[in-house]
């Protein structure tokens, strides 16, 4: 799956003008080389839902 792919068709989805200036979802670098997503389902279509953590690491440093 390409997950970048699949967030910004995600997000895009979520935008009504209003939820993206206060919910929009951080994305930070982390240490080891990576990046890091974190994503308040409060006003978007998972909101009430209970979700999974998701975590990839990948092996090789060109991966991520």
């Amino acid at each position: 799956m390409d997950v970048l792919g699949w967030f910004s068709r995600w997000y895009e989805a979520q935008c009504d003008g209003d939820w993206e200036r206060g919910f929009g979802p951080p994305i930070s670098t982390v240490d080891k080389p990576g990046w890091s997503l974190k994503i308040d389902p409060a006003g978007t279509d998972c909101d009430g839902r209970t979700l999974e953590r998701i975590t990839h690491n990948y092996e090789h440093e060109a991966d991520w």
